[in-house]
């Protein structure tokens, strides 16, 4: 950035958050999570909002036309239809698309459009944000009002450089500390993207070890992650552990997984050489989608639960249940996917076998 800065080349602006969408590489193509973007909304509220912090920001302009225009457009909707009306809708003033600072500028566009908010310290009567009571502390109306100061870079770097979104993004979220927010899944996609751009002379172990290093919450599973990544990601892009991170951003915050839990899943298997990749899989959708929560670690589903798994009807049913796991990973990615059932019955889009299980 000090490079860029001293070629005048990002520049610092004044931004408002009616110009700012979520840039597709956030997060791992993720994007954001809507109950996240709210949570920091209510520590800004109850807490402070520090000017310093969000100063942190980094912006990039968006593509006037074309197919890239189209793709950040698209993703945004996505996020937006997807978050059960925590998202504003677009206001046709968007610009520019953020790397850093996007669960910042996301609330704010939520305050202003009078979204509904998941967090009581923020809530109106009708369970939906207020500006108005923003509004009277100070800090808080000058962004809602008037936005706040961001690095800016224009669109030519992410032509230039085309693998400069992903990278910025991941400092940036190290940076600000988002490790200590990610679920156990998005420590597994992390560990993933670090494999796939680790250089010659390098081990799979360094980019654990890597990802370690930030801190997560699960920092004492890492060992088990990195089991999960190697025999459940689904390939390039690890699409079986993005799969169930997009489902369960529907129903909470990011959590993580017991030791236990995570353990019995891991080690989960019909055989010595046979591996219960898609049961496994659906076990950590239903589990992060679940109600039962202590401490920002998911409770619904326990080590008794994934051993029941090994009975012989279980083992059965996976392999029946094969095709319909495809064929909602493959719904939710085209967003046709939506939320038709409870979350108690939830894993039964992914893998029926599990059904029993879950309506116990």
């Amino acid at each position: 950035m000090e490079i860029l800065f001293e070629h005048q080349i990002a520049r610092h602006d004044i931004v408002h958050h009616d110009l700012v969408f979520v840039h597709p590489s956030n997060r791992g193509g993720l994007g954001l999570n809507p109950f996240n973007a709210h949570r920091n909304g209510a520590s800004m509220k109850t807490v402070c909002c520090d000017p310093k912090e969000l100063d942190k920001s980094m912006v990039i302009e968006m593509s006037p036309c074309g197919p890239l225009m189209s793709k950040q457009m698209n993703f945004n909707k996505h996020l937006i239809n997807a978050s059960k009306g925590m998202l504003a809708q677009p206001t046709q003033r968007e610009r520019v698309v953020s790397w850093g600072g996007g669960n910042s500028f996301a609330f704010f566009r939520a305050a202003a459009a009078g979204c509904s908010t998941p967090q009581p310290v923020l809530a109106d009567a009708d369970r939906k944000l207020s500006a108005a009571g923003l509004r009277k502390d100070a800090r808080m109306a000058q962004c809602l009002d008037h936005g706040w100061r961001c690095r800016v870079l224009p669109l030519q770097c992410e032509v230039v450089w085309n693998l400069l979104p992903d990278l910025a993004q991941r400092a940036l979220n190290a940076s600000n500390n988002v490790m200590s927010q990610c679920s156990a899944l998005e420590v597994c996609r992390s560990i993933a993207e670090c494999d796939a751009m680790r250089e010659a002379g390098t081990s799979f172990g360094d980019c654990v070890q890597a990802v370690a290093q930030s801190s997560p919450p699960c920092v004492g599973c890492v060992g088990k992650l990195c089991e999960l990544v190697r025999t459940c990601g689904g390939g390039d892009g690890v699409p079986y552990i993005k799969f169930p991170i997009r489902i369960s951003s529907v129903y909470g915050e990011n959590k993580t997984f017991g030791e236990e839990f995570l353990t019995a899943v891991v080690d989960l298997n019909a055989s010595d050489f046979k591996r219960l990749v898609q049961i496994q899989v659906a076990l950590c959708v239903a589990s992060l989608s679940g109600p039962k929560v202590v401490d920002r670690v998911a409770k619904t589903l326990t080590k008794a639960d994934v051993q029941m798994i090994k009975a012989a009807k279980a083992i059965d049913a996976y392999h029946r249940s094969k095709k319909d796991f495809g064929i909602a990973t493959r719904l939710y990615e085209e967003g046709t996917l939506t939320k038709r059932r409870r979350t108690n019955s939830l894993a039964s889009d992914s893998c029926a076998s599990l059904c029993s299980l879950l309506e116990r």
